[in-house]
């Protein structure tokens, strides 16, 4: 199995320690990431435009859709990386020559996506369940998401999604599962809030619930609610560009040396995910990346958060307009570093 596994199309085999800096950053794989991950480019706005391009620093442009709330997409990947295009945003293949085959306009449309099931690049986000349709106004749990297994300790646990259908943001969601045992009577109610704020119109959050007390194999059904949090929010601080680099599974034997991570002898190696968050708004507090890794059926198999990371390896209090940073985000329990490894992991930027 190959050490350091990209999201794109690419693998990086590194037969002993791999080590990487702080300049990491400059390896940022876009083109890989718009087009690696099965989607075809396509037109996403109501009249056939390509998406607004914004200056660097700007808040991210947003993307009419027909029968729902803008796309918070991020500005234009000619914008974000003007030496990969030409002046008529063809991809450059060399110092003098240009692919016109593959221009910008159709990998800002790819990014944006068109359905629920695409899997979309936007500001603060990267996955897909992203909603534009907004008429059942309300928030629910996605059950198609939810896997339940049991915990550390037997007891039932959840991890999945819900999703806020309203046409506005809210200031986060809480998720109540109700416990019932054979005979429908109820158990536990456990709850649990998504670690992402600011959830945007159609935006679909992580969740990770559990029990302290009630054994798995008690639970015979759930019922699901979910109680919306409204209040003062801040869409801007969401204005995140975000990029995985590599992933290292879970148990390779292989060690990883870098700045933000030394595998321990003795200790099973865990499962990593690198990569890195562009603040293409204004200046934000307490940047973090949440990572929600779905399987090949839909469903969240792990949920994680980490912290941006400053070049000393400390976590990030601040991110300026413009700045970039490094994100490190490790699972250490191996049965979820496994699952997590056979399953793609969606991204959440999230900041005050």
């Amino acid at each position: 199995m190959d050490l350091v596994r990209t999201r794109n199309s690419t693998r990086a085999h590194a037969p002993g320690p791999t080590r990487v800096g702080a300049g990491a950053l400059a390896l940022v794989a876009l083109l890989g990431l718009a087009a690696g991950c099965g989607r075809t480019a396509q037109d996403v706005s109501a009249t056939g435009a390509a998406p607004s391009v914004a200056a660097p620093g700007a808040p991210a442009p947003v993307v009419p859709v027909a029968g729902g709330a803008p796309l918070p997409t991020l500005p234009s990947a000619q914008v974000r990386q003007p030496d990969r295009f030409d002046a008529q945003g063809c991809l450059k293949t060399s110092a003098t020559g240009s692919d016109c085959g593959q221009q910008v306009g159709q990998l800002d449309a790819s990014a944006a996506g068109a359905t629920t099931e695409d899997w979309r690049t936007l500001a603060g986000f990267v996955g897909k369940y992203w909603n534009n349709d907004h008429t059942a106004d309300t928030a629910t749990v996605l059950e198609q998401t939810v896997t339940v297994r049991p915990g550390s300790a037997g007891t039932w646990a959840a991890t999945g999604l819900a999703r806020n259908d309203h046409s506005r943001t809210l200031a986060g969601l809480e998720v109540e599962a109700t416990l019932r045992d054979a005979s429908g009577a109820t158990i536990e109610v456990v709850r649990g809030t998504s670690p992402v704020t600011s959830v945007r119109a159609g935006e679909p959050v992580p969740f990770a619930l559990s029990s302290t007390t009630t054994p798995a194999a008690s639970v015979v059904s759930v019922g699901w609610h979910v109680t919306e949090q409204d209040g003062a929010t801040a869409d801007a601080a969401r204005a995140l560009e975000l990029s995985t680099y590599w992933t290292r599974p879970a148990g390779d034997p292989r060690p990883i040396d870098m700045y933000l991570h030394h595998d321990q002898p003795g200790t099973p190696p865990p499962y990593l995910l690198f990569g890195s968050v562009v603040n293409r708004g204004a200046d934000v507090r307490d940047p973090r990346v949440v990572v929600a890794w779905v399987d090949t059926t839909g469903r969240v198999v792990a949920v994680r958060t980490a912290s941006v990371s400053e070049p000393t390896g400390a976590a990030a209090t601040t991110l300026a307009a413009g700045a970039a940073r490094d994100v490190l985000v490790a699972i250490d329990d191996p049965a979820d570093g496994a699952l997590a490894d056979d399953a793609a992991p969606m991204l959440w930027g999230v900041a005050r």
